[in-house]
């Protein structure tokens, strides 16, 4: 098994990332969001990563600076997400998530 933060940090997201899916939260009351996109957009010449986030009928948007981005992947995947699904460049990963953080990856490439 290999920690959340772990995986993000060796994917180099910021370069390498295309799309990114959090689903099937275990509690939501401590996450607000049933589902959670995440995409790299080009705005302004300025690369960052939008988050759109699933509650209900309603989708939130936030735009973040790559290294917030992270930070914020990483914590809402261990926190409380039991499956994160990342297509990069290279490889697509599938990490399903223990309650510790800890995440079994399948990688296909």
């Amino acid at each position: 098994m290999i920690t959340i933060e772990k995986l993000i940090d060796e994917l180099n997201l910021k370069e390498n990332l295309i799309e990114g899916v959090l689903t099937q939260p275990r509690d939501l009351e401590s996450l607000p969001y049933e589902r959670v996109l995440i995409k790299p957009l080009l705005i302004k010449n300025e690369l960052v990563i939008q988050f759109e986030c699933f509650k209900g009928p309603q989708a939130f948007h936030e735009n973040l600076q790559p290294e917030e981005a992270v930070k914020r992947l990483s914590d809402w995947a261990s926190r409380g997400y039991k499956s994160l699904i990342l297509y990069t460049q290279a490889y697509d990963y599938d990490l399903l998530i223990n309650r510790k953080g800890q995440a079994s990856v399948k990688r296909k490439g």
